[in-house]
């Protein structure tokens, strides 16, 4: 894939909108180039395109950061679950990071040189197993 001949030529992406973590590359022609993967960041459960540009537009916007974007992601709509579309959300994001796919994932957990992974932390998939099932009396009623 790494061709200098490929370079400035269009090619075709082909994913799958429910799983993003990869890319399938190919010329126009059909010839086969290879998968593109997502940053090992976002490798860690599998999410849609839509969960994608929410994430990134909650990145933007300054209320979670880019260090581990789903585990983030997940924090934040816990901590909002009192509002119908973060509650939403949540059942949402419990659907996609157990969704089982055949794109690659990181098993074990990622290190950041300045906030290393404890032990004693739960995985997201533990804290979706940890909420206690939404009903209508959890919404805060708007004024």
């Amino acid at each position: 894939m790494r061709s200098p001949a490929l370079a400035n030529q269009k090619v075709l992406i082909r994913f799958d909108r429910r799983d993003i973590r990869s890319l399938q590359v190919q010329t126009l022609d059909g010839r086969a180039l290879g998968a593109v993967y997502a940053p090992r960041t976002w490798q860690r459960y599998a999410h849609s395109l839509a969960t994608r540009k929410r994430i990134n537009r909650i990145i933007r916007e300054g209320y979670i950061s880019r260090r581990d974007p789903l585990g983030n992601y997940f924090n934040y709509t816990a901590a909002h679950r009192e509002l119908p579309s973060q509650a939403l959300s949540l059942v949402q994001l419990s659907r996609e990071f157990g969704m089982d796919t055949d794109s690659p994932t990181v098993e074990e957990p990622m290190e950041f040189a300045d906030e290393p992974w404890t032990t004693d932390e739960m995985s997201v998939v533990e804290a979706l197993k940890a909420l206690p099932d939404w009903d209508a009396g959890m919404v805060r009623k708007r004024r």
